[in-house]
């Protein structure tokens, strides 16, 4: 899965990008054919803001935000969010389809 990141007010180092894409990586057992994931890292005086965005199938785009001291526990909370909702998400696809067939 392809992840783009974008710093706003502030760098992030190649390693915290590269924890971020692996930490990110594992969205992709949702949904195989999505699009890619974008990552926006902002910061707030003393604070880490993430805001992740992920295009799944059917035109559906999900967003979480996350919001710590520290980037790491930022990108964490995010990326509960998210996956909380894509697998929502999945579930609500996955019921429709088994739906469908009983009926049919």
């Amino acid at each position: 899965m392809e992840v783009r990141i974008t710093s706003r007010n502030g760098q992030i180092s190649q390693r915290q990008e590269t924890w971020i894409r692996n930490r990110l990586s594992r969205m992709s057992r949702f949904f195989r054919s999505a699009q890619p994931a974008r990552v926006v890292v902002r910061k707030a005086s003393d604070k880490r803001i993430v805001e992740l965005s992920f295009a799944a199938p059917r035109g559906v785009t999900l967003n979480a935000r996350g919001e710590a001291d520290n980037l790491r526990d930022a990108v964490s909370r995010a990326q509960a969010r998210l996956e909380r909702r894509l697998r929502k998400l999945k579930d609500r696809i996955t019921s429709r389809r088994t739906a469908q067939r009983v009926t049919a």
